[in-house]
């Protein structure tokens, strides 16, 4: 699937097939109520996190603090939206430079890094 055009169902169905991991929506507040994040089946960690914000497609994931410091330069990349910013990274999906292949790996060391 090409990048730049991702719905938010199609985004949560590219996480699920890469990851075998399963979709939740365990927010409460009415406003959060239809953010999921896509978590582990075994320990419901979290590995990633999907949401919109001012229109943007946005998909938390985690990555280690350095390999976040190096994607900072990365167009579509900022920091962590409500996350801790030092382990947590921010995608503007469908307005980053990243290949679908650098989006799956980051997606796969965020799967590593929470099981």
């Amino acid at each position: 699937m090409a990048f730049g055009n991702f719905s938010k169902r199609e985004l949560l169905d590219w996480l699920l097939d890469l990851t075998e991991a399963e979709e939740a929506y365990p927010f409460t507040r009415e406003k959060s109520k239809s953010t999921p994040i896509i978590r582990h089946r075994r320990n419901k960690k979290m590995l990633a996190l999907v949401t919109h914000r001012e229109g943007k497609l946005l998909l938390n994931l985690k990555l280690k603090p350095e390999q976040i410091e190096i994607m900072m330069d990365t167009k579509g990349v900022i920091p962590a939206y409500h996350m801790n910013k030092k382990h947590w990274l921010t995608v503007w999906v469908n307005e980053t430079e990243l290949s679908e292949s650098e989006l799956a790996a980051m997606v796969l060391e965020s799967s590593r890094l929470t099981s």
